[in-house]
C-alpha cells in the first residue's frame, strides 16, 4: 500500500498547473466507472487539457477498464491515469 500512495503522490505532484479530478475507490459495475472514462473522452475531445483524471482502486472491472484506457490513449495523453492497486 506504501507504495501505491507513493504513486499517487507522485502523479499528483506532477499535476500542480491542472486541475485534479481523483476517484479512490471500488472498480466494479456498481460504481460505473465508465461514466468517468467518457467523461475523459469529451474533455479530450474539446482539448480541455489543464485537467488530470486520476483512478485509484481495485474490484472486478479493473482490467476491462484499463484496456479501455489505453485502447483510447488516454493515459498516453494523460487525460486518464489509471492507478489500480494490486
Amino acid at each position: 500500500m506504501g507504495n501505491q500512495n507513493e504513486e499517487v503522490r507522485n502523479i499528483i505532484s506532477q499535476c500542480k498547473d491542472k486541475f485534479s479530478f481523483i476517484y479512490a475507490g471500488a472498480i466494479g459495475a456498481a460504481n460505473y466507472i465508465d461514466n468517468i472514462v467518457s467523461t475523459a473522452k469529451i474533455l479530450s475531445e474539446k482539448k480541455l487539457n489543464d485537467i488530470m483524471i486520476i483512478i485509484v482502486g481495485n474490484g472486478p472491472e479493473k482490467e476491462r477498464l484499463a484496456k479501455v484506457i489505453e485502447s483510447n490513449k488516454y493515459q498516453q495523453a494523460n487525460d486518464i491515469l489509471p492507478v489500480f492497486s494490486a
